[in-house]
């Protein structure tokens, strides 16, 4: 048992289509793209599922990204760092060196509306039936 992320993208006409897990490392690393989306803003569905012996057992999680894409279709790798940096930066580990113990800082909370802001999509409910169906599936 253990928790495992499956990526998902959509077609024009809603459906939703699984990008390998390789694939996925390889477009995140710079080294593979996908040429149908250059220059364009994709919406990337990130789905953590909870698998037994390769079986979903649970879906935990659906958070939909914004991915921009350059004129190869590979993403476009500033914007994803920034997006990465921003993550990082919504994490809170407790008061700084030399704050008092009941003061927190605000940058985590900023960093997370900026976050939802500029990178994360609300899902829509067919888009989030489209990827349930295509996770169900197997």
């Amino acid at each position: 048992m253990g928790l495992t992320a499956r990526w998902f993208w959509f077609d024009e006409r809603g459906k939703a289509h699984q990008i390998a897990g390789r694939k996925w490392s390889r477009m995140m690393a710079g080294d593979d793209g996908m040429p149908t989306f250059a220059r364009e803003r994709v919406t990337i569905v990130q789905a953590i599922v909870h698998v037994d012996r390769c079986n979903v057992v649970e879906v935990v999680q659906l958070t939909g990204w914004r991915h921009a894409f350059d004129d190869r279709g590979y993403l476009d790798r500033e914007r994803t760092r920034a997006g990465v940096r921003l993550g990082l930066e919504t994490l809170d580990l407790g008061p700084r060196w030399g704050q008092p113990a009941n003061v927190r800082s605000l940058e985590p909370r900023i960093a997370e509306r900026r976050l939802a802001k500029e990178f994360q999509v609300t899902l829509t409910a067919p888009q989030r039936d489209a990827v349930l169906r295509e996770i169900w599936k197997r």
